[in-house]
């Protein structure tokens, strides 16, 4: 059985719980602060046949709140949650920041790329460099969609023939954006069989493939509920707007330009 070497951001996870790491410090300095001008004494909340009873406990003794004082008795709850949001967060960090600054964090990657020229040329890798993985995707054969005779003939700037100027608008940005692209490359789906999705695209910083569908006649009913059949059709196959899917729109009042492909490309792939 042959492994297909893909691209993993093995050191993803670092930067993800930094950031989540940095977040929770923010939260925690906050409360501190919070907490500093919090009212004295410890909230508790009784639920009687009569009602919810407060009251407020402190060095021993209990106080009871009326429901007057309601500006106290928020002050009370929100301290304690602080208070408990505080300790979990502590946790956290402290879990966090062990993590990170563990010093065998070695990854897949580097035990290959470590290995001497020799040794590699011996081998398989398990991954692949980012640039290595999108060259490879890149010299990847296969066969798109015929053109029916009669076709409407539309070309990007590469001399690629494509069905509309939509698609010839997207293209000519891929390559000025420097994306990898596949134009109508066969794509199989339970419940469709084999289709050809107008373009399989890269980010090119993190190697996250994406299917992107343009949809150029929405105003069309026919076209309308084939679009959501096949939307639809995505979804059950795993595909999902943002996170490995994209799709554009156009109508005859609303036509698609440089400028919405220009927000697609930078949203989702550089």
């Amino acid at each position: 059985m042959e492994y297909e070497t893909k691209y993993i951001d093995e050191n993803k996870w670092r930067v993800e719980l930094e950031a989540l790491t940095r977040e929770y410090e923010r939260m925690l300095d906050f409360i501190e602060q919070e907490l500093k001008t919090a009212p004295e004494g410890r909230l508790e909340v009784r639920v009687t046949r009569y009602g919810v009873q407060y009251s407020v406990v402190s060095s021993g003794n209990r106080q009871y709140l009326s429901k007057k004082e309601v500006e106290k008795i928020k002050q009370l709850a929100q301290k304690n949650y602080y208070e408990k949001a505080s300790r979990t967060l502590k946790k956290a960090i402290k879990r966090n920041r062990a993590i990170l600054e563990m010093k065998d964090n070695k990854t897949v990657g580097e035990i290959y790329r470590k290995m001497i020229e020799a040794r590699r040329e011996l081998i398989t890798p398990l991954t692949s460099s980012l640039n290595e993985f999108i060259e490879k995707w890149s010299k990847v054969s296969y066969e798109s969609k015929p053109f029916e005779e009669g076709d409407t003939e539309h070309y990007a700037k590469n001399g690629l023939r494509v069905r509309s100027k939509s698609e010839a608008i997207i293209i000519d940005l891929l390559l000025e954006y420097g994306i990898p692209f596949r134009y109508e490359s066969p794509l199989y789906l339970k419940g469709m069989g084999q289709i050809y999705p107008d373009f399989i695209v890269i980010n090119k910083r993190t190697g996250e493939e994406f299917v992107w569908e343009h949809f150029g006649i929405v105003d069309d009913w026919k076209y309308a509920n084939e679009m959501v059949k096949r939307v639809e059709t995505y979804h059950y196959n795993g595909y999902f707007e943002g996170k490995n899917f994209i799709y554009t729109l156009e109508s005859s009042r609303h036509p698609f330009g440089p400028r919405d492909a220009k927000r697609i490309i930078e949203q989702y792939l550089l």
